[in-house]
């Protein structure tokens, strides 16, 4: 949903695919960082 909504937003810039690519990094950088914390 959150996804959704920051692509959306992305959508109207120029760059999408950069934008998208960041995010991506993003997302699994934190998804990364919380699996460490869990062990």
């Amino acid at each position: 949903m959150v996804r959704k909504m920051l692509t959306d937003s992305c959508c109207s810039q120029p760059e999408v695919t950069a934008c998208s690519v960041l995010f991506d990094l993003f997302v699994s950088s934190r998804y990364l960082c919380l699996l460490k914390m869990s062990k």
